[in-house]
């Protein structure tokens, strides 16, 4: 019984607005049709008792994009959007900070000495200290090691933990620590720099390409006690860099040496070990 009622009003209202005769073709743009169709719908829906202004309401909403008008954004979508934009803005900031020296001297900084970076990925505001060196072979470095002459000199015969955090001062001899290379180095694929001079101000250097520390564990604790400061040597010495710092030649192996330049029994007056990207 009741489909038939609603059969039936149907039938009056369509009947109500059925055109006389054949509409003409219509005409690009022409909305008359689209219109009147929604005229018929809505009247079908309202005599079947749905709200009138629930109706309007659905019929604005699906109308198609030629004949519907663009509605105003609320405030709280207009505040949600400004607030999505700072978002973007921070995360813009955070990302273009620099990493290391490299970022540094692309961004214009071609000074030497102490910075701050960061390295930390998922951690934007935390930085940490170094010591770029923006001179040397095109600049760009981030000096992780380094032994001078000065007068007073820093102990690196030190423990895996020390070691692993970094000790000494960025402006004087230090050792930047194996937590933080490790960040520094994994940006990126690196090349490695070591420059070194002896008593009488004859410098060399080596260069070694694609550089990498992985996370410290204990796998880094290399060295051997006879020789002193820790270092990637397990059963020999052609290298020792944070060895003692003895003053030229020496008895033994102890020194801060550099075997296929000077021999394992000359300890160097300074060195400096440093990474950059590799590209």
């Amino acid at each position: 019984m009741t489909v038939l009622v609603l059969l039936s009003a149907a039938a009056v209202v369509v009947a109500a607005v059925e055109p006389a005769s054949t509409p003409a073709p219509v005409a690009d743009g022409d909305t008359s049709n689209v219109l009147l169709g929604k005229s018929v719908v809505s009247s079908l829906l309202i005599a079947t008792g749905f709200s009138e202004a629930c109706v309007a309401e659905a019929l604005d909403t699906c109308a198609p994009a030629s004949v519907q008008r663009p509605t105003p954004p609320t405030p709280l979508v207009q505040e949600a959007r400004e607030l999505l934009q700072e978002v973007r803005q921070v995360v813009s900031h955070y990302d273009n900070r620099p990493r290391h020296c490299k970022d540094l001297l692309d961004g214009g900084d071609s000074g030497k000495g102490l910075r701050h970076v960061y390295p930390f990925p998922g951690q934007p505001q935390r930085r940490a200290a170094v010591y770029c060196d923006q001179s040397t072979d095109g600049g760009g470095w981030t000096v992780f090691q380094r032994r001078t002459n000065l007068t007073v000199r820093e102990e690196f015969n030190r423990s895996f933990v020390e070691y692993q955090l970094g000790f000494g001062h960025l402006e004087g001899e230090f050792w930047l620590g194996l937590d933080l290379l490790h960040e520094l180095t994994s940006a990126a694929l690196q090349e490695l720099r070591i420059d070194m001079a002896d008593w009488d101000d004859v410098r060399r250097y080596a260069k070694y390409g694609f550089f990498y520390v992985g996370p410290p564990s204990t796998d880094y604790r290399l060295s051997v006690a006879s020789w002193g400061g820790p270092w990637w040597h397990v059963a020999c010495g052609t290298s020792n860099l944070n060895g003692f710092q003895h003053e030229g030649t020496h008895a033994g192996n102890t020194g801060i040496n550099w075997d296929a330049w000077r021999g394992s029994s000359y300890s160097l007056r300074q060195t400096a070990m440093m990474t950059r990207p590799a590209f």
